[in-house]
């Protein structure tokens, strides 16, 4: 299932791992994992765990342990698939976690001959949906088209429509904006990311930026132009996953999230898990404090 952890790639990481050590607050670099101070406390993590939606390592059982030996008060793991390695490796080191779960929606793409046989797994509402943005669109803007952008050309463009509903945001660090430039460079460079575009007319109204796996389909991110047409997004998420099953792509992701939105496309979901454990040792946890 390797094909699910796309940011390990060695070029995407080294960019992320930077942005991390140089927010500050890491005490100690131990390569993939490291030592935060949140608080008063240190915490054991993974580097990049607050900025990919799912991780996975190879670190056996021996050296987790070794890494718990060390006097952190409290271990922190989070966003990991239910099939990563990792979570086999958590379970058998002997501590006693406090697991959270949450859910990945996709899209079973394979089990769908047809668009039609697609559109009628959707709710009437859903589709009644589509329709209405799409006469809206047409009225308003001009004809539909869905077309394949440049994902570094269209960036700006996503980015200020990210800003406009979360102003709050890590997008409104640029620090984190030009991270993920890096990271859609690289992704772009590889092949393994594409850039999809809703225009009405010659107007541009949304992105959405999905990366390739595996004969996987990975909805990394959107943008769209506020309306009162109903959901741009919804539209254009119909027509991409459309489009990934006419390519013969076995699965569209939508990532973690458990955004309402996603459960019109679909019932099935991975699970995600959060595993939390305090230093078995109350002298370690004392002294961690220190």
């Amino acid at each position: 299932m390797r094909e699910y952890f796309v940011f390990d790639d060695p070029d995407v990481k080294r960019v992320l791992k930077a942005y991390v050590l140089k927010r500050g607050g890491v005490v100690e670099d131990l390569g993939d994992f490291i030592v935060r101070k949140v608080g008063r406390v240190k915490r054991l993590e993974y580097a990049l765990q607050d900025l990919v939606d799912w991780w996975d390592s190879d670190l056996d059982t021996d050296g987790l342990k070794a890494l718990l030996r060390r006097r952190y008060y409290r271990v922190v793991f989070k966003n990991l698939l239910e099939f990563s390695r990792f979570t086999g490796v958590l379970e058998g080191v002997g501590v006693r976690w406090a697991v959270k779960e949450g859910r990945v929606y996709y899209v079973p793409l394979s089990e769908y001959g047809s668009e039609e046989d697609f559109k009628r797994s959707l709710s009437r509402n859903t589709r009644k949906g589509i329709r209405r943005v799409r006469n809206g669109i047409e009225r308003l803007y001009g004809k539909v088209r869905i077309t394949e952008g440049d994902p570094v050309g269209m960036y700006g463009w996503t980015v200020e429509r990210i800003r406009e509903r979360h102003p709050e945001g890590p997008f409104s660090d640029p620090d984190f904006v030009g991270v993920q430039r890096e990271v859609i460079s690289i992704l772009k460079g590889k092949g393994r990311l594409k850039v999809w575009v809703l225009k009405g007319g010659d107007e541009v109204l949304a992105t959405s930026y999905v990366i390739e796996s595996g004969g996987r389909a990975f909805a990394y991110l959107l943008g769209y132009r506020r309306e009162r047409l109903g959901s741009f997004v919804r539209l254009l998420d119909y027509e991409v996953i459309n489009a990934y099953r006419d390519m013969g792509f076995l699965e569209f992701n939508f990532m973690k999230g458990e955004n309402p939105y996603k459960r019109e496309w679909t019932d099935r979901y991975h699970r995600l898990y959060r595993y939390e454990a305090l230093n078995p040792s109350l002298l370690l946890r004392i002294l961690s404090l220190l």
